[in-house]
């Protein structure tokens, strides 16, 4: 079964391990094809070209991963949503106090 890691710089990854490493031949060429990546100790990955870099990357230890996407920022809440407001005919008024302009 597959794992999501999710590294420092907030990029998931899928961890495939465990399914490539019991495979051989056209189905390790597959893997390959789909684009797998080595992912070293310090959060670093390489890009697996051949079944042997696969089979190298699986001798050494490290994990094998395709590629899921960043995280999604998390956004800052509007200052609109927590500010003291009031609609009087159809117009918002809040406190100046309660006023963000920078971003």
């Amino acid at each position: 079964m597959s794992k999501a890691i999710v590294t420092r710089d907030n990029f998931i990854w899928k961890d495939v391990t465990a399914e490539v490493s019991d495979i051989s031949g056209n189905k390790a060429s597959f893997y390959v094809m789909q684009g797998v990546y080595a992912l070293h100790e310090d959060e670093s990955e390489s890009l697996l070209e051949s079944t042997e870099e696969l089979a190298e990357a699986l001798k050494l230890g490290l994990r094998i991963v395709q590629e899921v996407g960043h995280m999604p920022r998390k956004q800052k809440r509007k200052w609109f949503y927590s500010a003291d407001k009031e609609l009087i005919d159809g117009y918002w008024y809040v406190k100046v106090a309660d006023l963000e302009f920078n971003n």
